[in-house]
């Protein structure tokens, strides 16, 4: 999914990425289109993927963690709106983190809560 073609942000005090089994990766990209698995799907669709996997997900270490990579000149309403998704009661996100990279390194990395 990290080969979806994004131009991501740069960020100094971003950690590296790292794979999680129940990971899901949500590209936004400069024109605001969200593609999960090489898919363009529509808000309301990514909501009933993340509805549908979080419900799979029924011990805590199993919760669903969701990382947004958006391109660098994705306006903030479309990354606030992955966010209100991800934020929804229905869905149960451990953790929700953006993906950039590191100033003056071509290696992706995160930072989430």
């Amino acid at each position: 999914e990290r080969e979806y073609a994004i131009s991501l942000p740069e960020g100094e005090n971003a950690s590296s990425e790292q794979s999680l089994i129940n990971q899901i990766i949500v590209n936004v990209d400069a024109s605001g289109n969200v593609v999960v698995n090489n898919q363009r799907i529509t808000a309301g669709q990514l909501a009933e993927k993340l509805k549908a996997l979080s419900s799979l997900s029924r011990k805590e270490s199993d919760q669903l963690s969701v990382i947004i990579r958006a391109d660098e000149n994705a306006l903030h309403k479309y990354v606030a709106r992955i966010f209100d998704i991800c934020a929804s009661p229905e869905i149960r996100i451990q953790h929700v983190s953006i993906s950039a990279t590191q100033k003056d390194s071509a290696q992706p990395v995160s930072s989430g809560t």
